[in-house]
């Protein structure tokens, strides 16, 4: 019998051969997990973009970037400056009504206007007999023919002073007004001592003529409803001139009816300014008062009822103190200027600085400035007007704190140089 064979059974065999992972190995593992982590987050924000349609212009290169210059960025405690607000001054030019009714030569004057720094034009249309320079619908001066055969459609004018940021202004004549004095009675003037006689300016072989009565409520209201007509077209300031008393030779015999009684005439006058001003207030519409520097440099003026016209209640003072108005010399304050035109800057200053003492605090003063050469005076008080002359004549009123101004000149041309 053969002998059995013993199997020896080694274990080993049996067992999982356990495998040590080397340091190398661990090492690249990691690396590879990064990077596979990095690549699907950078392609995860494209990927998802395109997918969901969100796709944005890629951003500028950063070698680009870092080759421009840094940005400097403000600093928190230096706030930006705010743009700088338009300027309230009111800078005006006259435009003569000449230049009004021809388009060609309205055309280059608004252009020349804005050239010479105005950011408005004054325009007479209401002028010292009664005509209105403009086409009126007021039923009143239409019935009286009042109306200019060569009126101007105002809008068609205004919308020409917008489209140049230009400011329009209308200077209008009160009761210095020939023509509806004449057609409507009541509203008139009339001679002392028989009220079915119209006053007139001078006698009637001398070509005399009526007047408004500025204590008639009729006549106020036709001056009012002219004011509120310019107001609706677009007009930012009525002027009034020619608001005062006649004081002429025979103007004793005037008679402006019971109301004197009781109003005294610069009363009469303060009463309808304020008037005026609230009837207006609601569209905007300043009112001015228009004076020359005379009844300004006295302690009284009759035109005015025997007082200044400072102190009749305007806010706003339009005033004439031109150097030619002054003649052969100017007086004011204990000093005298020889030949005023001749020195413009000298005889603004003085003109101004005195205006200023008598003018009530809050009053809103506006000066002319003479922008022509006058052809009245006599060789040895004037000279022909050139740029500078009107710059001095600006420096006096800087130097006065007065920055409304209006550039006048009769023909509406400024002196070139």
């Amino acid at each position: 019998m053969s002998k059995p064979y013993k199997i020896k059974r080694n274990t080993r065999v049996y067992r999982r051969r356990s495998r040590r992972t080397s340091p190398l190995m661990i090492v690249l593992m990691v690396l590879g997990c990064a990077v596979l982590a990095f690549v699907g987050w950078s392609i995860y924000q494209p990927v998802y973009n395109l997918i969901t349609g969100n796709i944005e212009a890629p951003g500028p290169d950063e070698s680009q970037s870092v080759s421009q210059p840094p940005v400097t960025t403000p600093v928190e405690s230096e706030p930006e400056t705010p743009p700088e607000k338009a300027s309230a001054a009111k800078k005006l030019m006259y435009l003569p009504n000449a230049v009004l009714t021809d388009p060609a030569k309205l055309d280059a004057f608004l252009q020349s206007a804005v050239d010479a720094g105005a950011n408005g034009v004054m325009m007479d249309l209401k002028d010292a007999n009664g005509y209105l320079l403009y086409q009126s619908a007021v039923s009143q001066a239409v019935e009286a023919g009042a109306v200019s055969g060569g009126a101007v459609d105002l809008p068609a004018v205004i919308a020409k002073l917008q489209a140049k940021n230009l400011t329009p202004v209308a200077r209008i004549h009160a009761w210095v007004d020939h023509i509806a004095s004449r057609t409507y009675v009541d509203m008139a003037i009339k001679y002392s001592g028989d009220m079915n006689y119209l006053w007139l300016d001078d006698t009637q072989q001398n070509g005399g003529k009526p007047w408004l009565n500025p204590y008639s409520a009729q006549a106020q209201k036709y001056i009012t409803d002219i004011a509120l007509e310019l107001s609706s077209m677009g007009v930012k300031e009525i002027v009034l001139d020619g608001c005062y008393f006649p004081t002429m030779t025979g103007s004793n015999l005037a008679n402006y009816g019971e109301t004197t009684n009781t109003v005294t005439k610069d009363a009469c006058l303060k009463n309808y300014i304020a008037a005026l001003t609230a009837a207006l207030e609601p569209s905007g519409t300043e009112v001015a008062l228009y004076v020359t520097s005379a009844p300004l440099l006295t302690t009284g003026s009759a035109a005015y009822g025997g007082v200044n016209p400072a102190t009749l209640g305007a806010k706003n003072l339009l005033v004439n103190a031109m150097p030619a108005s002054f003649g052969s010399k100017l007086e004011a304050g204990g000093q005298t200027v020889a030949a005023p035109a001749k020195t413009p800057y000298a005889s603004l200053t003085l003109a101004v600085s005195e205006i200023k003492k008598v003018a009530p605090e809050g009053t809103k003063l506006m000066f002319f400035v003479q922008g022509y050469t006058d052809g009245k005076l006599a060789a040895d008080q004037n000279k022909t007007y050139a740029k500078a002359d009107v710059d001095e004549q600006l420096r006096a009123l800087h130097e006065q704190q007065i920055e409304d101004y209006l550039l006048f000149s009769p023909t509406g041309e400024l002196p070139a140089a």
